[in-house]
Formats: structure tokens, sequence, C-alpha cells
């Protein structure tokens, strides 16, 4: 939850210039949440990452109507079937969360380890909503432009890195962190897209 925070605090500091505060909220996360920094981080976060303070995320918000719910839903997906794939490769079994627990659901352990690259998917749905109505359909080329979130490279720690290998690299300190082998979870703590798609006012950090 600190990572997935923070995450967030850094993509609202680049798309409106200001953190609102989730980065000194993020260091304040202790283990399992008791004192529910993730949806005060939530609330302040969802009315600022797309500059529309009347967006909604939530069950509810789902049922009112065409809006970039369903973008961030279908780059969600895309998101958690490459993390389940990650898991699988580490060794460790999906199913088994640590936060989310669901009989029905056989990708919990995916639902928890994909909470830190959310923002991976909120940053690619808010520049294609800077560019196209949030109401227009979820055409195959807005699916492209969400996909590239998950192929493209990205700058960690000075290297350049594909999201499969930063992935690969989380659930591995996983499976090292439960065999007792590690005490912590080796999380990026920023990660930085290296190349921009046009439809992006930014370049770049990589060549």
């Amino acid at each position: 939850m600190r990572a997935k925070v923070a995450a967030q605090g850094e993509l609202l500091r680049e798309v409106s210039g200001s953190d609102g505060g989730l980065l000194p909220m993020a260091r304040r996360v202790r283990s399992g949440d008791p004192n529910n920094i993730e949806a005060q981080a939530a609330r302040i976060y969802w009315r600022r990452v797309f500059g529309d303070v009347g967006f909604r995320r939530g069950a509810d918000a789902l049922e009112n109507g065409l809006d970039q719910n369903r973008h961030l839903d279908y780059g969600y997906t895309i998101l958690r079937a490459a993390v389940a794939r990650a898991i699988c490769a580490a060794g460790l079994h999906p199913s088994i969360g640590l936060r989310h627990h669901n009989r029905y659901d056989a990708f919990c352990l995916a639902s928890d380890l994909m909470e830190p690259f959310r923002p991976i998917i909120d940053r690619r749905v808010a520049y294609w909503i800077r560019e196209n109505d949030p109401s227009t359909p979820l055409d195959g080329a807005a699916k492209k432009w969400l996909i590239r979130a998950v192929t493209m490279r990205y700058l960690v720690n000075r290297e350049e890195r594909t999201l499969t290998d930063i992935l690969s690299s989380v659930t591995v300190s996983l499976a090292a962190v439960m065999a007792g082998k590690e005490k912590s979870l080796l999380l990026p703590k920023v990660i930085e897209p290296c190349q921009e798609d046009s439809i992006s006012p930014r370049t770049g950090a990589c060549g």
C-alpha cells in the first residue's frame, strides 16, 4: 500500500504539478493499513488524476455509463494477467493472496502485487482522456494505447527494463521473503517510461 500511494503521488505530480499530499501520506502507511491511508489517498487521487473533480471510481460509478472507468478496467485486466504470469514463473501460486482473499478468485496474489503498478495504467488512461472524450468507444486504438503500458520499457534505478522484467524481480523477491531468505519485498520506488508515444506531451528519459 505504501508503494501504491507513493506511485499515485508521483503520477499526480507529473500530470497536475502537485502530489496532492500523497507522498507524505505514503510514508505514514503501516502494516495492514490500520489508519486506512489507502482510502484517504484514493479520495484525493481520483479527483485530480484526470483533472475531473466529478470523476468517481468504484462499483457504483461503473454503472453510471460511459467514462474512463472502462479504460481503467481494461488496462487493469491486462496488468493483472502480466502479474499472474510473473507469479507463476516465480513458482508461487496466484490464488494464495496476501491481502486479497476470495475463494472464487484464482488470482488473489496477482491482485495484491499489481497494486503498486496500477498508476502505470492510470497514467496511460489520463493521457488518452486528455485527447479523447471518455464517452468515445473503447475501440482498437484505445486498447492498443493501453496495451502499450505493459509492453513499453521503463527506467528503474537508472536501468532500462521491460515491465515483465520488473514484475519478475518483484515476484522472485516475494518468493525469497516467503522462504525466509529475505526480510523485505523489493519494489521499485519510481517507474518512469523510457519512450513516450505521440499522444503524450513529454519526452521519455531513455534513448
